[in-house]
């Protein structure tokens, strides 16, 4: 299966080279690699050539979905038979791709490895999720844990798996598309992981392939621009799947918001209080008013 690995660079070009040389240790043979330049302030340039790296220079930031869109595009046009979508600031283990690869079978459209903290490379940040029923909030009694404390499956089916990480079926890309680009930045894989289950594939989390992330690396992980795509995005995300489910998704939206607040004023981050706000409020104007 010839395999494209896509990662998105937006002037964090030290993460990046990292992230393309884990790739290129990797053992699956048939991987391509296309680094997309989301209009960073300098191009960036590779140590050296490699003829399996692709690099496509944007002139401008088109977002966490325009960018990984741009490289999907160009992976199909390369006849990928899947690609896998990869944050810049992830390192990959040697084995993951394979292993990944072993279990994209008939009627799996995503899988994903199980990812850790960069800086705690023992502690679990993502294992995949499950979708809360009434409310589609991602649920996970994993995150934060040290991988011996918990029980592995080797692999299990999930409703949700982040955007940094995901190895797509070129089925399911065929049959669901790209990511919507209304989403920026945040909540894009979500949608993305209902949109694959709606069409009747399956989303797998393989605890056994690895890689390790720099959480919110690109936009920081206490930063007023993060906090302000999370906010906006959230409200683009609830209201596209909300269906039946608003009268419970606005409840416990509501005490989301609640519990953010305080938490912020606790902190005394008063800036991101302000940017969340102003995200919700964008969010509900460009989603209900346009």
């Amino acid at each position: 299966m010839h395999i494209v690995a896509v990662t998105v660079d937006y002037s964090r070009h030290a993460d990046t080279l990292e992230c393309v040389d884990s790739l290129l240790k990797s053992r699956y043979e048939d991987l391509g690699i296309l680094v997309v330049d989301n209009g960073s302030d300098e191009p960036l340039r590779l140590a050296r050539k490699e003829p399996n790296v692709t690099v496509i220079r944007m002139t401008t930031n088109l977002g966490f979905a325009g960018g990984f869109n741009v490289g999907m595009r160009h992976a199909i046009g390369m006849g990928a038979e899947a690609v896998l979508i990869l944050n810049n600031d992830t390192i990959a283990a040697e084995n993951m791709v394979t292993l990944l690869a072993a279990e994209l079978k008939s009627g799996v459209g995503i899988v994903a490895p199980r990812i850790y903290y960069r800086d705690d490379p023992h502690r679990i940040w993502s294992d995949g999720f499950k979708a809360g029923p009434l409310t589609l909030d991602m649920r996970n009694d994993r995150r934060g844990r040290l991988d011996s404390a918990v029980v592995s499956v080797p692999v299990r089916t999930v409703d949700y798996v982040p955007g940094c990480a995901m190895l797509i079926h070129r089925k399911a890309l065929d049959s669901v598309g790209l990511f919507d680009e209304q989403f920026f930045a945040y909540y894009e894989d979500l949608d993305y992981c209902i949109r694959v289950r709606r069409a009747g594939f399956r989303i797998l989390a393989v605890s056994e392939a690895l890689l390790w992330h720099k959480v919110a690396g690109t936009t920081g992980l206490q930063s007023p621009r993060r906090q302000y795509l999370i906010a906006y995005s959230s409200v683009r995300f609830f209201a596209k799947h909300a269906g039946w489910r608003w009268p419970f998704i606005v409840i416990a939206r509501a005490v989301s918001l609640g519990k953010t607040l305080v938490t912020l004023a606790v902190a005394r981050r008063g800036d991101l209080i302000q940017s969340h706000v102003r995200g919700l409020a964008e969010g509900l104007h460009d989603t209900f008013v346009g």
